[in-house]
């Protein structure tokens, strides 16, 4: 399961998040500002050393940019 380091923050909000990183790998790329905070996260805690961190050079778009660009194209 791949996500941004800004995910990981707030992952532990979502429905049945223990049973998700249970099943799955979680590897969490490098988001500009988030880092720190994330490997001091509830779900990091939780996992301990369980999470592959990636050190990637910055990406600046969200998700949410790319379903709008997506839907503009549909």
């Amino acid at each position: 399961f791949i996500i941004g380091s800004d995910i990981l923050l707030e992952l532990h909000k979502w429905k049945n998040w223990k049973k998700l990183v249970k099943l799955t790998k979680l590897i969490v790329f490098s988001r500009r500002g988030y880092d720190n905070n994330s490997k001091k996260s509830i779900v990091a805690k939780y996992l301990k050393n369980k999470i592959t961190f990636v050190n990637n050079k910055p990406i600046t778009i969200s998700s949410t940019n790319l379903r709008r660009q997506m839907l503009k194209n549909y």
